[in-house]
């Protein structure tokens, strides 16, 4: 199995105008195995799996790190489940 990577930056790096919004419908971000996963600069709101990480949500061989992101009003806030690897640099989480 290969490792994926995935990076993402908002154009402004301002987390308060820059915002993913999932309106209730699961996890906002979910980062699947062997994922190496870069966010950058977003709000992240309105997830809503209490289970699984409303806001962010990474499993078993996952590398997640957020940097300067705002995690707030999810369901179930931030879940690592089964060897998931999350770092945050200058994040708020508030729920």
């Amino acid at each position: 199995m290969s490792l994926k990577c995935l990076s993402s930056m908002s154009e402004s790096g301002d987390p308060e105008t820059t915002i993913i919004d999932a309106q209730g419908l699961g996890s906002v971000i979910s980062a699947p195995s062997r994922t190496d996963v870069r966010v950058e600069g977003f709000t992240i709101t309105g997830g809503g799996s209490v289970d699984y990480g409303g806001g962010v949500f990474g499993h078993y061989t996952t590398d997640l790190v957020l940097t300067n992101c705002i995690i707030r009003n999810n369901r179930g806030g931030v879940a690592a489940y089964q060897g998931a690897n999350m770092v945050f640099h200058n994040c708020d989480i508030i729920n």
